[in-house]
C-alpha cells in the first residue's frame, strides 16, 4: 500500500477501532488479504474519508458515519437481517450467510468469459436454472439479459475466449510488468504523472504525508 502496514493507505487505525475478518481474525494493521489493493484502498476512503459506509461481516452489518465534530462512529450494528434477502445463486457457497450466499466469484481461469461458447451452450441446454453451474449460470443470465434489450442478434460473443484465439497483447498484465511499474512508481513517490498537480487530490495528500515523514 502506499505507505506501511501501520499506516496503509494513508490511516493509522488505533484501538478501540480495528478491522474485522470473516472468522476470528481482526487486526489494527493493513495487512489482511487484499489490503494493499482495491479491497484496502475502498475500505480506507469510505471509511476514513468519507466517514459513511456499511460494512457486511458474515450476518452483520455495520453502519459508519461522521459526527458533528468530524469524528469517525459506528451508529448502528444489525445482526442476521440480510438472510430476509437472500437469493442463494451461489450453491457452492451453502456455508455462508447472505450475502455471500447471493453472489459467485469467478477467480483465475474459472472466469466464465475464459470458457468455450459453445461448452456453454451445450451446458445449460436441457437444464432449469437452479441445475446449471456457476458459468452456466453467468452465460444464462447474459442470453436473458441481451434477449430482454432486444440485444440478442447485435452483440458478440466473441469475446467469450475459446470462441477464439487470445488477443495478441494478452489478457492481463504479466508478474514482470506489474513488477516494474510498481518499481517505477516507488521511484516516483507513487505517483502516476510527471507533475504533482495532474495527480488525483488523495494520491497528491499521500505524497505531502510521504515527504513529512521522510523529514522526520
Amino acid at each position: 500500500p502506499i505507505g506501511t502496514k501501520k499506516s496503509g493507505w494513508g490511516h493509522v487505525i488505533t484501538p478501540p477501532d480495528h478491522w474485522r475478518g470473516m472468522k476470528i481474525f481482526n487486526g489494527t494493521e493493513w495487512d489482511w488479504y487484499g489490503a494493499t489493493a482495491d479491497q484496502g484502498f475502498l475500505y480506507y476512503w469510505t471509511k476514513y474519508v468519507k466517514k459513511s459506509v456499511s460494512l457486511v461481516i458474515k450476518d452483520d452489518v455495520e453502519q459508519w458515519e461522521m459526527e458533528h465534530d468530524g469524528s469517525l462512529k459506528m451508529r448502528e450494528l444489525v445482526r442476521g437481517k440480510l438472510k430476509e434477502y437472500g437469493c442463494s445463486v451461489g450453491k457452492s457457497r451453502s456455508y455462508m450467510p447472505s450475502p455471500y450466499l447471493d453472489f459467485i466469484h469467478f477467480t483465475g481461469g474459472s472466469k466464465p468469459w475464459h470458457q468455450n461458447v459453445t461448452v456453454l451452450n451445450e451446458g445449460i441446454r436441457g437444464k432449469n436454472f437452479e441445475d446449471c453451474t456457476g458459468k452456466q449460470k453467468w452465460y444464462w443470465s447474459l442470453l436473458e439479459a441481451l434477449e430482454d434489450i432486444g440485444m440478442s442478434e447485435k452483440v458478440s460473443l466473441d469475446f467469450i475466449l475459446g470462441h477464439r484465439e487470445s488477443p495478441a497483447v494478452g489478457i492481463s498484465t504479466s508478474a514482470i510488468q506489474r513488477s516494474l511499474h510498481i518499481h517505477w512508481r516507488l521511484q516516483n513517490e507513487w505517483r502516476k504523472y510527471e507533475n504533482l498537480e495532474d495527480e488525483p487530490e488523495f494520491v497528491q495528500e499521500h505524497v505531502q504525508q510521504l515527504a513529512a515523514q521522510n523529514s522526520l
